[in-house]
This record gives C-alpha cells, structure tokens and sequence, in this order.
C-alpha cells in the first residue's frame, strides 16, 4: 500500500485554499462598506453582487460566476479603487474554481474525467495570473496540475520560480513550492538537495518526507528511508493510513517484527483496514508465519472478496505449506479476474510441478516462455520442470541454449548439472558443478550434488572422497545442518573416507528430520548401508519417453551405452543403493 502523491498534492491544495479564503474573507468584510458607500451605477452594483456571492460561494459555478460579475462590473464602468478590488476578486474566484478540482484530480483512484478538468482549471489559473502576476498561490497551483502525467513540465517550472519570488515568509508554502521544484527534476541529487531544502524550513512536511523516504529506498538506504517514514507517521497524528506506509518500508527492509508492531497501531484505529491486514500478512510471511498470514489474509478477503492481492499472498501462503490443493484454487480464483497474469501462471506452474502434475506445468510455463522469449529465467524454470517430469534431455536442450546467450548463467550450469546426473551422465554433470561454483562458491545446492556425485559415482576415476567431504562440509554449514538431503551427503561422504562412525551419526540425524514418506524410506536405507560398513553407489537411470524433438539433445553416456533417466528437481540425492 502506497501513499499516493496524488493524495499528498490534494492536502497542500486544501492549505493553500484555507490560508487564502480566510485572508480574502478577511479583505471582503474590511473593504465592503467602501464599496457599498459608491455602489449607484450598474458597475458597482455588479460589484457588489460579486462580493455577496463570494461570502457562500462553495461550487466551481459559483466561482464562475463571480468572475463573470466582476468581468462585466469592469466593462460596465468602475473607479480605480474598485477597478483593483474586481480584478482582485476575479483573479481569486479563477485560484478558488481551480483548487475546488483538486480532489477530484489529485486523489486516488482519479475522477475518469480528470484530464478534462485539469484542462479547465489551467485555463482559469492562467487567467488569475494575467490579473494578478504575483499571485503567488495560483503560480503553485498552475505548477501543480503541470507536474501530472501530460502536463507541461517547463511550464511547472516556470510557475515555481514565479511563486518563489512572491511568496510571503510563510514556512509551509515556501516548503511546498521547493517540493514542487524538486518534481521537476529527474537529477536524484538535485531532488535530494531540495527535498532537504524544504525540510529544513518544514520539518512535517509530508509530501517531502514521502518523496525522500522512497528515493532512499530506490538507492538501498533503508535506514534513512525508514526515519523519513517515521517521521511522517508522526507528522500525520498515527493516521492509519501513514502507519501502514510505515510498516511497507519496514517490511521492505526485511523489519518484520517492527513492521508488526506499527501495523498493531493502526489497527488498534480501525480493526477492519485491509492495508493494514495485507502489511500485516506480508510480515508473517516475512517470519515464516504461514498459518498468521493466511488467517490475516481470509479476514481481508470477508471484506474484500475480489481483493486479487490478498489471494495471491494467501496462494502463496498455501504452496508455503504445501496446502496444493488450497493454493490452486486461490490461483483459479485470481485468474478467473485477471487470466493474464503472469505472475500466478507461474505460482500455478510451481503449484502443479509440487503435485507432479508436469504436463499443465509444463504447458504454464511453454505459454510464458512463448510471450517472454528472452526472460531467461522463465526458461530455467521451464528446464528444471521439463527435469523434475523425467525429461532431462528437453532440460538440457533448453540449458544449452541459455548458456550460448550466456557461458556464466550459473543456473543454467547447475540445472544442466542437475539433468546429465538423472541420466547417469556423472563425468558431465561433474564439469557442469565444477563451472556453477566457479561462480558461486556459496551455492549450497551445486555444493550438495556435486559433493553426492563425487562420494557415491559408480565410475571409479570419478570419485573423489576428500573433495566430496570439504564439499559436504561446506554445504551442510550454510544449510544450518536443517537438510535431511544435505545431511545424507555428508553422511555418504563420510562412508567414501571409510568414516563409518561420522557416517552413520549423520545419516541418523538426516532420517530424524527427513519427511515422511519416499525420502525417509529411502535415507534409511541409506542408514543400513553405513551400517553395514559399506559407501553408498548410485547411477540413476529412468527410461524418458522419446520424440523426435528430443533426438538432437541427447548426449554420449560415459560408457557408451546412452542411458536414459530422469532426475529429481534440485538433482543428486534423494536417497542412494548400495553396490
């Protein structure tokens, strides 16, 4: 949830229009009775009307209409003095149409008509300052609808430094038109300089506050961009709204438990404000708190049913828990709204992929490519299903082709890794891990497999037990020892060391944090292997059915023999067979 700067313009205009209606008020009451002591002829009769209408004047025909008086009082003869006074209340009744546009125009969402209006108050405004060239609010306001989108950006400029030669000492406004000076602008340090400009003079002033705020965070300084935001939340009295910006920025600096307590604040202002429960939820989200985010995120859909952002989070929540079947039907929901929406065809496909449901997967995911043609991470996950679905020659097929765009996709090596090691094709698999952690030395997962193939390859001249156990080692520290596959290397690691004692303690832990099912079958029998005193040895080697568009992908097997197989998504070990 942004603060919308629209909404921001629309305050400082409703300052701008209190400060003057009150002066012009002010002026009226003291100059009427002169006025009314000349009033014979038809000019000061008109004028007076004019000054009538004025005091309860609230529509911008109103104000039309004053403008039209004080026109024809002029043609139709007046002093000098009352002559002055005319041109005055004209000059002011064009600022006073203009400013009552300005929530239709600079709110959000916008009035369909906006364009159209802003059309018509430029036109009044250009008409005040032909009558008052100083008048330096109509100069801000001129400024103002010229810094929206199709708007006049040197004319803005223009009206600024006007305004800035004639404005009084009054703090507000003067911090106001440097704001507006920096608008125009796309020099982030000139931006900067008189955004800090502005609020040296207003240290409140909100517009400054959330403009800077987001710059800092453009530029990564997350910090300097969170004090502008706490600042504003305390400038703006904890409106709701404002701390739910607040708790934006510091869930956007990864602030999560901070960003909790701000969102606390503002529902403890209204219990029922969606921003606040979407905030609240990307928090939990943030903190691994799926079943907090959901529970967040079903509240805002009561009141919000066609909400799409809070069933993407929730879809998302769901695949986080493995709630597939929940997630789908989230996603189904959004797209049934919004069926190009590239982002949830992709959770869809990550959905389907988790169900091994490849083939609608697949078919998302062809669909993405086929409108992304050069978004090259589309096509890694495309590869990494077409592997998961048993059909690592299509992978590496499409591996191939990333890695002639680019010899250094380190994605692409390891994927390419992943899908030669499903089909027993361990001497390239090695090359492929060897090239991905050239490029990252931290890559947990290209340390594990290539740590797996190096400790348990049924090729001899492969195997290397010492390089495998440093690898293991490594990948087991930045995993936290959390992952039962990541354990079972280090495990069958230990086992090529003829380690059996480290071997089998670690294959313990692995099985005691495994997930039930196939992966905790098969690291137990991983475990017996170790305790039997003998390594783990494994070749995997699943028949992939066979196209012809597959042909021209498959690659010579290590022994001649051109075995076929699949691999799991991630590749190397998901459990191993002894020899």
């Amino acid at each position: 949830m942004r603060l919308s700067l629209r909404s921001e313009s629309n305050t400082q205009f409703m300052m701008l229009r209190g400060w003057f209606g009150g002066l012009l008020l002010a002026w009226i009451v003291s100059a009427a009775p002169a006025i009314a002591q000349d009033s014979q002829d038809d000019g000061e009769d008109l004028l007076d009307e004019a000054i009538q209408l004025q005091l309860e004047a609230d529509t911008p025909r109103d104000y039309d209409k004053i403008a039209d008086l004080c026109e024809e009082a002029i043609d139709a003869g007046l002093s000098d003095e009352s002559t002055a006074t005319a041109k005055q209340m004209w000059a002011s009744a064009c600022l006073e149409y203009a400013q009552s546009h300005a929530e239709r125009v600079f709110s959000t969402p916008q009035d369909p008509r906006w364009q159209f209006l802003r059309q018509q108050a430029l036109k009044r405004l250009e008409k005040a300052v032909e009558l008052n060239p100083q008048m330096a609010e109509a100069h801000l306001a001129i400024a103002q609808y010229n810094l929206l989108p199709g708007g006049d950006r040197m004319a803005a400029e223009a009206a600024i430094a006007v305004a800035l030669e004639n404005l009084d000492d009054d703090p507000s406004r003067h911090a106001m038109a440097i704001v507006l000076r920096a608008q125009t602008t796309e020099d982030l340090d000139k931006k900067l300089e008189d955004l800090g400009k502005a609020l040296e003079i207003d240290p409140a002033n909100s517009m400054a506050l959330n403009l800077r705020g987001n710059i800092y965070l453009e530029q990564g300084k997350t910090e300097e961009a969170i004090a502008d935001f706490r600042t504003l939340a305390e400038a703006e009295g904890n409106n709701p709204l404002i701390l739910v910006l607040l708790a934006e920025k510091l869930v956007e600096g990864e602030k999560y438990d901070e960003a909790l307590q701000v969102i606390d604040q503002a529902l403890e202002v209204k219990s029922d404000l969606a921003p606040a429960l979407l905030i609240r939820a990307r928090a939990h989200l943030g903190l691994d708190k799926d079943e907090e985010a959901i529970e967040d995120v079903s509240r805002v859909l009561e009141l919000e049913p066609r909400n799409l952002d809070a069933l993407r989070l929730r879809a998302n929540a769901r695949y986080s828990l493995k709630k597939y079947d929940e997630a789908l039907k989230d996603v189904e929901k959004i797209l049934a709204f919004d069926p190009q929406n590239g982002n949830v065809i992709l959770l869809r496909a990550f959905v389907y992929t988790a169900m091994e449901k490849y083939d609608p997967a697949i078919e998302d995911m062809e669909m993405l490519v086929a409108g992304n043609p050069d978004d090259p991470q589309l096509k890694n996950t495309l590869a990494m299903i077409y592997n998961s679905a048993k059909r690592p020659r299509r992978a590496i097929g499409i591996y191939n082709e990333l890695l002639g765009d680019d010899p250094r996709d380190a994605s692409a090596l390891r994927g390419r890794g992943d899908a030669q090691l499903s089909m027993g094709e361990h001497k390239l698999a090695i090359e492929d891990y060897e090239s991905a952690l050239k490029l990252d030395e931290e890559d947990d997962g290209v340390l594990n497999n290539l740590a797996w193939v190096l400790a348990t390859s049924t090729f001899d001249e492969l195997r290397d037990g010492k390089r495998a156990l440093e690898l293991a080692l490594k990948a087991a520290e930045l995993t936290d020892h959390k992952e039962a596959h990541v354990l079972s290397t280090l495990a069958a690691a230990y086992a090529e060391n003829g380690d059996f004692e480290n071997a089998v303690k670690w294959s313990e832990k692995s099985v005691e944090i495994a997930e039930p099912g196939r992966q905790s079958e098969d690291l137990n029998k991983e475990l017996e292997t170790f305790r039997s005193g003998k390594p783990v040895r494994e070749r995997e080697t699943v028949e992939e059915e066979t196209d012809e568009d597959d042909e021209g992908d498959k690659p010579a097997d290590d022994d001649g023999k051109g075995d076929e197989g699949g691999g799991d998504e991630g590749g190397g070990n998901e459990g191993g067979t002894a020899d």
